[in-house]
């Protein structure tokens, strides 16, 4: 039986969103926060995006989300979401590490194998109150499609995240279409909406 995920309806684009950010007005004040928030969502627009994507013209059509926010001392902090290809990625950062969820319909990601074994702890519960429950899931041992893992740094997340598109074929020529068809914004927003994730 599938259900809603209400927490897909409060989506916002990342740029309109970090253009509307309340740290943009008080950079004079806090510069070094200021700086860091704009490297943080910079990485993540045009570093990690672009793993998800296979083309120039496909980067324009899939958006970064932002699916909630959490405050620090300083600065509101985006949860960001990724969809690509039969899989959902929602990742946060508090300029100290990284949680991410990972949630793959299609097939599970494989295990990345020595060469990075210690990129994640396949085994731990990873608990972080800024994510919604509903996507709060368990160790990547317990199940590979559906995992919620901490990583430590942005490299250590690139590496994770290529590995999982390269898994995956994400940037494969024409892995951005379901059945030889282009997928809209509503086909593939009604998909995500409908998707069993418990």
């Amino acid at each position: 039986m599938t259900r809603k995920n209400s927490y897909a309806l409060d989506r916002l684009y990342l740029d309109n969103w970090a253009k509307a950010n309340p740290i943009n007005g008080k950079k004079m004040q806090y510069p070094l926060v200021h700086q860091a928030f704009w490297d943080q969502v910079n990485f993540v627009r045009r570093q990690l995006h672009r793993l998800f994507a296979s083309t120039y013209q496909e980067m324009q059509n899939k958006q970064v989300w932002v699916e909630g926010t959490f405050e620090t001392e300083f600065v509101q902090l985006p949860v960001y979401h990724f969809r690509a290809r039969g899989i959902f990625v929602w990742a946060r950062c508090d300029f100290d590490s990284w949680t991410v969820s990972v949630f793959s319909w299609d097939k599970p990601i494989p295990d990345p194998g020595p060469l990075f074994s210690g990129l994640f702890d396949r085994t731990a519960v990873v608990i972080n109150k800024a994510f919604n429950r509903e996507l709060m899931f368990g160790s990547y041992a317990d199940n590979a499609r559906k995992f919620t893992l901490s990583i430590r740094t942005n490299y250590d997340l690139y590496a994770f995240l290529l590995h999982v598109s390269e898994s995956l074929e994400l940037r494969r020529p024409g892995a951005e279409t379901y059945g030889g068809g282009r997928i809209d914004q509503s086909v593939e927003r009604s998909k995500y909406e409908e998707v069993e994730i418990s």
